[in-house]
């Protein structure tokens, strides 16, 4: 039978019963209650307060057997035993454009910063010609706190001659920065390990190589997708401003797979191509933070059930809809019917349209 963890408050009066029937006068055993402000009271009090931390450890203890309920560095150690480790935080990158004289640079290691002091190390520049030139930047500290957005502002740390002090970031913005793999993603990864163990370069195996790259959230294998002998495997990175991985993370992603892919495969690492879901609602009530909490419900829906091949159902579309904390009642006007994917195309939330419900 399972084991009931007692209560403060239980293993206290365990404590002040067991005192109270062990003391004796005149040989007779005295089974009144203690006096509240009695030492023996708060002495019982103090040794049922550390019993209970006690018990509160062993059950903490207990939880880091088994991987679907271990923390923290138990879960490192058990990942290990795999040679499947934690994914570690990843820095930022892009490009980032100066004014300048012709011919004036920023050199390699110098250091910008934005607003929040958030500093970013020059990493190549292109020289200034026609009064503007370029730098590639990675963030001094790795982390999705250095991604940063197209037309973002930074500033040198230290003056350079011939160069002006702004610069801003290009139109692909900083990408790339992600943090360390939480436990929740990591003990995933683990009991999916656990299930299903290589087997020698299935379509699990290459989609599970992917999701050990970091940013990597999501992966799909198309087995022959350029003809015999050759894997096509698209993915996605829900953490970043785009999903959609840019031409480096495919790179990434396939020099980390190259090594463990069997002999005879060719391997095509491609991102899949978006598929905006338009969607118009009336929605009962019509409050501001119940459609906050409606488009919620909606992108967790289209990252949790949209994938290539797929096909998305109103009816779950609705019912999305209605989970939302808020909603009474709505009425779906878009999609009418349920939308099919391509074996390439990923599914995205798209125009979320709220319409005047005139029956309230």
């Amino acid at each position: 039978m399972p084991f009931d963890r007692p209560t403060l408050q239980q293993i206290d009066d365990r404590i002040r019963n067991d005192i109270a029937g062990r003391m004796r006068i005149n040989n007779t055993a005295r089974t009144a209650s203690l006096f509240r402000r009695s030492v023996v009271a708060v002495l019982s009090r103090v040794y049922a307060g550390s019993c209970h931390l006690l018990y509160g450890f062993l059950a903490w203890l207990a939880r880091q057997r088994f991987a679907h309920s271990m923390e923290g560095e138990f879960l490192d150690a058990e990942g290990l035993t795999y040679a499947l480790p934690r994914k570690p935080a990843d820095f930022a990158v892009g490009q980032a454009v100066f004014s300048g004289a012709d011919g004036a640079t920023i050199p390699a290691g110098t250091l910008c910063q934005n607003d929040d002091r958030r500093q970013y190390r020059v990493a190549a520049a292109i020289p200034a010609a026609g009064g503007t030139g370029a730098a590639t930047f990675q963030a001094v500290e790795a982390g999705a706190g250095g991604n940063l957005q197209p037309g973002s502002a930074l500033r040198l740390v230290t003056p350079i001659a011939g160069v002006q002090g702004g610069l801003t970031v290009g139109v692909d913005g900083f990408r790339g920065g992600v943090d360390m793999e939480g436990d929740d993603s990591y003990r995933e990864r683990i009991l999916d390990r656990k299930r299903e163990p290589p087997h020698g370069g299935s379509k699990h195996d290459y989609e599970q190589w992917a999701l050990q790259v970091p940013g990597v959230t999501r992966a799909w294998c198309l087995p022959l997708r350029m003809g015999e002998g050759t894997v096509g495997l698209m993915f996605a990175r829900d953490g970043d401003a785009s999903i959609l991985p840019a031409e480096e993370q495919c790179r990434e992603v396939f020099d980390h797979i190259e090594p463990l892919r069997p002999v005879t495969a060719k391997v095509y690492v491609f991102p899949p191509v978006e598929k905006p879901v338009d969607i118009t609602v009336k929605l009962s009530p019509d409050a501001a933070s119940n459609r906050e909490a409606v488009v919620a419900e909606l992108r967790d829906f289209v990252i949790r059930e949209g994938a290539p091949g797929v096909t998305l159902r109103v009816s779950r579309i609705s019912e999305a809809i209605s989970s939302a904390v808020g909603e009474h009642h709505h009425y779906l006007e878009m999609p009418a019917n349920d939308i099919p994917v391509a074996e390439n195309e990923l599914p995205v939330l798209g125009l979320v349209t709220f319409v005047d419900n005139p029956n309230g």
